[in-house]
């Protein structure tokens, strides 16, 4: 991995299922609320739309064109479409769901999270082959619909095999609910429940968080390639809080409940990543959630200096008091250090820390 890896703006996360953080099940209950119950596929499938001419009779003078097949497509960038959908699991078979009025391919590949069953309020992701909806992807957000599922979180007070004591409310424990991390008296407790008809609050899955262990890091992602199952290991430089430091090289592990926010930029190599998650060891990070941001295209002229560090470090420099990183310099252009001191030419991107990103640097100097 280098940092001038081509790009391939093709690739978009294939998020496999790990245990997810109620961030993630947040962005799921808000989808969930935000979509109606109803099929929700149709409108996003690729379905071929047979476009016959009404009148087959008329002359070859006529100036518009008889289209014998119409399908639509996806964007270039996403290479691997999927939708999301949710609603009532109506029908359920050990190969087929019917979900509302859509139809569901379940396979052994299927990652399913909870215990599903008729009734259920349930949330999939799925991917369009051929004729068939595949699920990828299948969580229970509700065992019964009629039990709104709200969520909080507090401090665990008291743990018994029945139920759990999180600040001031008392929640149950059933077969069906999910418990992810140990519980632990006095550490946090991310909760999402129902409400029974008595008013007592059964829980659906509550997670053991430790505040403190979470990271947060911004990064220029580099490269994309294929992890374990359905994951995606996104190699990444990572640029510390503090100025002039250098970056260093760290390893995202995306999954399928990784929450990737492309409304600004899709994922693919040379985009600027906002990452939170766990730590999993040195440079090695889950991902709960990612906000991606395409760099600004920036050129720039002027006398380049050293950075204003003692002693100054030799991927750095400075023009009007900017940073510059000059460690991603194509191989066989200008050396960057032997530049410094002269006018030259940079051509790069800036970055949402206020870094210019150096691909081209030029001497101006006679």
């Amino acid at each position: 991995m280098n940092a001038n890896t081509p790009s391939n703006p093709g690739m978009i996360p294939r998020r496999s299922h790990r245990h997810a953080s109620v961030v993630v099940r947040r962005v799921r209950a808000w989808l969930a609320a935000a979509l109606t119950i109803g099929a929700l596929a149709a409108s996003a499938c690729p379905w071929p739309v047979d476009a016959m001419q009404a009148n087959p009779g008329r002359g070859t003078s006529n100036p518009y064109t008889r289209a014998a097949l119409i399908q639509t497509g996806s964007p270039a960038s996403l290479a691997t479409p999927t939708i999301q959908l949710s609603g009532m699991l109506r029908k359920q078979t050990t190969s087929l769901w019917m979900v509302e009025q859509t139809l569901l391919e379940i396979t052994p590949d299927t990652v399913m999270s909870g215990q599903p069953a008729i009734g259920a309020l349930v949330w999939v992701i799925a991917q369009q082959q051929g004729d068939t909806l595949r699920a990828l992807a299948a969580e229970v957000l509700a065992p019964d619909p009629l039990i709104p599922l709200f969520e909080f979180e507090g401090t665990i007070m008291s743990v018994t095999s029945a139920s759990w004591r999180v600040d001031d409310r008392e929640v149950l424990i059933d077969q069906r609910t999910e418990i992810f991390g140990d519980p632990v008296k006095d550490k946090i407790a991310e909760v999402q429940a129902g409400e029974l008809p008595d008013g007592r609050l059964l829980a659906h899955t509550i997670r053991v968080v430790d505040p403190a262990a979470e990271a947060s890091l911004n990064a220029m992602v580099t490269n994309i390639t294929s992890g374990t199952g359905d994951a995606e290991l996104w190699e990444v430089i990572v640029f510390p809080k503090s100025p002039w430091a250098d970056p260093s090289i760290a390893t995202l592990h995306v999954s399928m409940n990784t929450y990737v926010d492309e409304s600004r930029a899709t994922a693919q190599i040379g985009v600027w990543a906002e990452m939170r998650g766990a730590p999993l060891g040195v440079e090695d990070y889950q991902a709960d959630v990612i906000r991606l941001e395409r760099p600004i295209p920036v050129s720039i002229t002027g006398e380049i200096l050293p950075a204003p560090t003692s002693p100054a470090p030799t991927t750095w420099g400075q023009i009007n008091g900017q940073p510059v990183w000059l460690g991603a310099v194509e191989p066989g252009k200008t050396s960057a250090q032997a530049v410094l001191g002269s006018n030259v030419s940079i051509t790069g991107v800036r970055l949402s820390n206020g870094v210019i990103w150096a691909n081209r640097v030029q001497s101006l100097s006679p």
